[in-house]
């Protein structure tokens, strides 16, 4: 019985939670939902100790004053217990469609900030000839960082949605972003790579260059930057 009282009162006090942000009360649904499920064996058990006591007393067999009111508060506490998720439900409920228009507005905004992000993609240094492929590659990899944040932000926006029972969105500026990202990646790596190529060409011993290879080469790098600006 104080084994069921004490797993009893600790999920009342989580249902008791009143979340004010978003990613709270998206942990609150998951918590509530999670100890519902959880209750069926948590009465089981509950039911089990009550028979027992229930077997004891028609067999008269005399029972621990201190057991009987264990018992009485396990028989209260499992009321109250249900109580508890009766008004953590209702409360999601009447909070559910505020919090889901938070969401939507989040949503709005990690869009916002995608096509931000794809716009200088499409500027400055990126689409600079005469830039120096080193620091461009830089400035990509800080929009790589950039994009892996607001790729985190995506998957913790659909898993609420998923939470709140709404549909999931499938965050197309995402992965149009991503896909200029990659394509700005490869054809400044191609350009940096010509340089050196230019650079080795220029130190070597001309007599002992191999120009078939280096026919090859220039044909590689042609093709590479060529399919990369076409993406």
């Amino acid at each position: 019985a104080t084994a069921s009282l004490s797993e009893y009162s600790s999920k009342a006090r989580d249902l008791g939670e009143q979340p004010r942000q978003l990613a709270d009360f998206a942990g609150h649904c998951e918590t509530v939902a999670q100890i519902k499920a959880e209750a069926e064996g948590l009465h089981d058990r509950c039911g089990q100790v009550c028979e027992m006591y229930e077997l004891l007393d028609l067999l008269d067999v005399k029972v621990p004053a201190a057991d009987s009111v264990r018992l009485d508060d396990l028989k209260e506490t499992r009321a109250a217990f249900d109580e508890k998720v009766a008004e953590a439900e209702q409360e999601i409920a009447s909070k559910m469609a505020g919090f889901a228009s938070s969401l939507d507005k989040s949503i709005a905004t990690l869009d916002e900030d995608l096509m931000s992000v794809l716009a200088s993609l499409h500027s400055g240094d990126f689409v600079n000839p005469d830039a120096d492929p080193r620091l461009v590659l830089e400035q990509l990899q800080g929009v790589s960082q950039n994009l892996e944040e607001l790729s985190e932000k995506g998957e913790t926006y659909k898993q609420m949605q998923e939470i709140f029972s709404v549909p999931v969105t499938d965050f197309t500026q995402l992965r149009d972003t991503a896909a200029e990202h990659a394509a700005k990646l490869e054809m400044w790596q191609s350009f940096a790579s010509w340089n050196e190529m230019q650079q080795g060409w220029k130190s070597a011993d001309f007599k002992q260059l191999d120009v078939e290879a280096v026919v090859q080469e220039v044909a590689a790098a042609h093709k590479a930057v060529y399919q990369a600006s076409k993406r």
